[in-house]
């Protein structure tokens, strides 16, 4: 099925993809969705800084886009105030990325919510901590216009995971 079609059609989804097609992927999806209105990108494997200069690199509007960084912080990377980041202090601090979800939400109504991604989260967070707030999120956009794109890479690892979430979402794409 077309990624037009499935993101017209579902509001939570789980995007599979294999290691080979996810920069790809993550590219193709900001250069054709997330520039399409008001977004939000979290951000748990690169900073805040990196990925603003990869995605301007693909004449991405990063105006638009609020950012949710756990990289920054935890890498003891020199902060500066930004606009349109919330930096938290790192992919185990999930009460903190939950409420930083939330006031975004909240305050701007994004079109979009990327996250990137589920096998970063499981380097810092137990299997079960990781499905609790997986369906926590999913849930609380339901109640909302907006639509989440989950990300997980397709490997060994993440097949637990994957299974158990794939309970959650409206529609488990492999790419």
């Amino acid at each position: 099925m077309e990624t037009n079609k499935i993101l017209e059609e579902n509001q939570a989804l789980l995007f599979v993809i294999s290691p080979d097609n996810y920069q790809t992927f993550v590219k193709d999806f900001a250069k054709n969705y997330m520039n399409k209105g008001v977004s939000c990108y979290i951000t748990l494997g690169r900073p805040y800084q990196s990925l603003v200069n990869n995605l301007k690199k693909m004449k991405v509007d990063t105006d638009s886009i609020f950012f949710i960084d756990t990289s920054t912080r935890m890498a003891s990377m020199t902060l500066s105030q930004q606009d349109n980041c919330l930096f938290i202090e790192s992919p185990s601090a999930l009460t903190n990325l939950s409420i930083a979800m939330n006031k975004v939400v909240e305050t701007s109504d994004p079109k979009y919510i990327l996250f990137d991604s589920l096998s970063t989260l499981m380097i810092y967070n137990p299997e079960k901590v990781i499905i609790k707030f997986a369906k926590d999120i999913i849930n609380k956009v339901r109640a909302t216009n907006t639509k989440i794109v989950l990300l997980c890479l397709d490997g060994k690892d993440e097949v637990n995971i994957i299974e158990k979430i794939s309970m959650f979402v409206d529609k488990m794409e492999h790419i």
